[in-house]
């Protein structure tokens, strides 16, 4: 965490596989505020020799969605 805003930075965990222990890092920066709550937009994830980064670009809260956006598809 940041000592200063108290902001999570990273998560470290370990993952228990067939080959062994996996340990998986998460960094997260970027912070902005949405609605009230400070959120990150820039998220990087370390598993082995992948990384992966997930960049945020809009974030909003309680927004309707209609139900029909969840249905499932005809399979054809």
């Amino acid at each position: 965490f940041d000592a200063l805003t108290g902001l999570r930075l990273r998560v470290i965990s370990q993952h228990h596989d067939p080959v062994g222990v996996m340990e998986q890092r998460v960094d997260y920066e970027d912070y902005r505020q949405v609605d009230g709550v400070q959120l990150p937009f820039v998220i990087h994830e370390t598993s082995g020799d992948s990384t992966l980064t997930i960049k945020i670009n809009e974030v909003r809260h309680n927004v309707a969605f209609d139900d029909s956006q969840f249905a499932k598809s005809a399979v054809q």
